[in-house]
Parts: C-alpha cells; structure tokens; sequence
C-alpha cells in the first residue's frame, strides 16, 4: 500500500494455482478456486490489489522454468550417465521460460500495464513427455525413461495447467511454444 500510496506501479506475480484445473485455458476473468494454501494467499493479494490498487498489474503465470532447473538437469545428468529415470506421467505443466517471464514482466513495467494478464505455454505437457522431449534433443537414451503416476497433495494431477495467454502478450511475444521454455534449459546443459 505504500508503494502505491507513493504513486509507484505496482506488478505482483501470481499463479495459475488461483484456478482449481477444473477448465482448460481459463481467461482472466474466469471464476477462481485455488485449491491450497499458496494459491489462497496469492489470491488474497490479488483481489487485495484489484480492490485497492489502480495502479496495478497482476500476471499469472504457469511453471516457470529457469534454465538450471534441478529437477530437469537432474534428469539430464542421469540419463547421460545411462540411469533410469522416473518422471511423472500424469503430473502436467504448462511452462514458460524464466527469460520469457523476465521479458513479460519487463513488457509491463516499460508500459504501465494494470489489470490482469496470463502467460501459460499454448499445451500442456507430462514430465515424462518433457523428459523425453529434452532426452531427444540432447541425444540420450530415451529408453532409460519410465514414466510413473502419481496423487500429490491437494491437487489432482490430471487437471489443467494452462491458462489462456492475454492477447496482449501472445501479440508481443508469439505463442509460447514447449521447444521456447526448453531450449534455455538444453543450453545450459550443453555449456556446463
């Protein structure tokens, strides 16, 4: 509040958690539901900033992916030292890379944006389909992969990740494609 008090834009960085992955692609205006803690506190904030903010940008994003991503290289590593690996195959993620966000939230900022927006990539995949896109592009052996479901928590692991990117964004920065969230992650991998 005293930021905004002091006329300071404010951008808060949210989750598609706020949504229960009851619906494929929800928009902004969809109706929320988180489903655990971290999503109820992010929405208090949210609805707080809506409510109270005018100059405020709220963005949600899906998994945000940074290109040391331990689970990922994690998986790398054993792979490329010929181990078995065990990713979920019924856990999904939408991800986005850490730069893409990065640039988004730059994007908002340099413009003074408010309100809502979303940034999800355009499918949804399961660590295993990830584990076996990054396997192939490196060159490993996918056979080393042996999906596994799972039950996590409070969140079943076949709900939606997605959301439904703001126009305003896929208009700046293309469709946010699965290959665009990896390839920061296979190049850190090929330089370390």
């Amino acid at each position: 509040q005293l930021l905004a008090d002091a006329g300071i834009h404010v951008v808060f960085i949210s989750t598609n958690l706020v949504f229960d992955g009851s619906l494929q692609f929800p928009k902004t205006t969809d109706l929320v539901n988180p489903v655990n803690e971290y999503a109820r506190q992010k929405l208090m904030v949210e609805e707080y900033l809506s409510a109270n903010v005018p100059k405020s940008a709220i963005i949600r994003f899906s998994k945000v992916l940074e290109p040391n991503h331990p689970l990922l290289l994690g998986w790398l590593r054993k792979l490329d030292s010929s181990q078995r690996i065990y990713p979920y195959s019924n856990k999904k993620i939408a991800p986005v890379s850490s730069d893409t966000a990065a640039g988004i939230l730059t994007w908002i900022i340099k413009n003074k944006k408010t309100g809502f927006y979303h940034a999800s990539s355009s499918s949804e995949f399961s660590y295993a389909d990830i584990a076996n896109h990054l396997a192939k592009m490196i060159g490993l052996n996918q056979s080393l992969i042996s999906p596994i479901k799972t039950f996590i928590g409070d969140i079943s692991p076949s709900s939606f990740s997605t959301l439904e990117t703001s126009d305003e964004i896929t208009s700046c920065f293309g469709p946010l494609k699965l290959q665009r969230a990896l390839d920061p992650i296979i190049e850190f991998y090929k330089n370390q």
